[in-house]
């Protein structure tokens, strides 16, 4: 099952800290999942003993977070070696 990242009944987002186009699939109490990025071009897949999801949702918004965060700062520094090409 396919999980997007939309208002919970507490009105936040399941994981706050990432984009809203964000959705992913958790098996096995979310130790096991693929999760889909569309606007910064990411999919994940992982097998850990840690939850992220569920009892465990601060760690799954941390890990998530983190690729984005990983995914602007490439961005950012590709961006910035096309415009000293430029020069």
């Amino acid at each position: 099952m396919w999980w997007l990242n939309r208002t919970a009944r507490d009105g936040n987002l399941w994981f706050a800290d990432v984009p809203t186009d964000f959705y992913a699939c958790f098996g096995h109490g979310g130790h096991e999942g693929m999760a889909v990025f569309p606007t910064q071009e990411i999919i994940v897949s992982w097998i850990t003993d840690r939850e992220l999801h569920l009892q465990n949702q601060e760690d799954g918004n941390r890990a998530f977070e983190l690729l984005v965060s990983i995914r602007q700062l490439s961005a950012f520094r590709d961006q910035c070696q096309f415009l000293d090409r430029r020069m």
